[in-house]
């Protein structure tokens, strides 16, 4: 299997300007609410690599059910500290049998 890749796309240039490594035949995106974090579901390893959008690296990739062909971004808050801090955000790939939950980012 060949490893697929994530096209970061200049928007001034309307340009490919880096390309980032994640699993094998990569079919969904999604961004944590900041755009600080993408997450890339790759059906053909039945992972989901995490991507900093900053620096356009892989920092992590987990395993997930049977081929991700999609995630959503989720944000909460413990119940004891929901006034006092900010949304922690996870990432759940949809599968072909269950969805997976990340780990918080």
């Amino acid at each position: 299997m060949v490893a697929g890749l994530l096209a970061i796309v200049g928007l001034g240039a309307v340009a490919v300007t880096a390309t980032i490594a994640v699993g094998v035949a990569p079919g969904a995106i999604a961004f944590s609410p900041s755009g600080a974090t993408a997450y890339v579901a790759n059906n053909g390893t039945n992972t989901v690599t995490v991507v900093d959008t900053a620096t356009s690296t892989a920092t992590g990739t987990f395993t997930v059910g049977s081929r991700p062909s999609g995630l959503a971004v989720v944000t909460a808050t413990t119940p004891s500290t929901r006034a006092a801090t900010t949304p922690s955000t996870v990432a759940t790939a949809t599968t072909s049998s269950a969805a997976t939950t990340a780990p918080t980012t």
